[in-house]
């Protein structure tokens, strides 16, 4: 186990469910009590995986799986204010911002497979 915490983007859970690269499984299941996610992801992903013609089964497991393996953080009046700056003065889409700002309020590293975030503090970019 790692000394550090990660913080999984939505299309970083997506991939892991879709088994696109055994380094998501690792990343995932390595850090037990490290893994953090926004509940943003709880619409990001579900719609993704009925997009890409999951069952509702599959999803329904998938979320129960992403609450039980990581700490869930919510959107709250201080992230969201955060979030309006950093759109704004980094060209990110608001849901992006949210993410990257909720990230940082637990300290964490963001992994991800969103170019939109390549370039920031405290990010990795992975390719699936």
């Amino acid at each position: 186990m790692t000394d550090y915490k990660l913080f999984l983007d939505s299309s970083i859970w997506v991939g892991y469910f879709m088994r696109a690269a055994e380094l998501l499984g690792q990343m995932v299941d390595s850090h037990e009590g490290k893994v953090f996610t926004s509940a943003l992801s709880f619409y990001e992903v579900p719609r993704k995986l009925h997009m890409l013609s999951r069952n509702e089964a599959f999803i329904k497991e998938a979320i129960r799986f992403m609450r039980e393996n990581s700490t869930i953080i919510k959107v709250d009046e201080e992230i969201a204010g955060q979030s309006v700056e950093w759109a704004i003065k980094n060209k990110l889409a608001i849901a992006d911002s949210i993410i990257y700002q909720s990230a940082r309020s637990s300290e964490s590293i963001l992994i991800t497979a969103d170019n939109d975030f390549r370039g920031l503090s405290k990010v990795q970019v992975i390719i699936i």
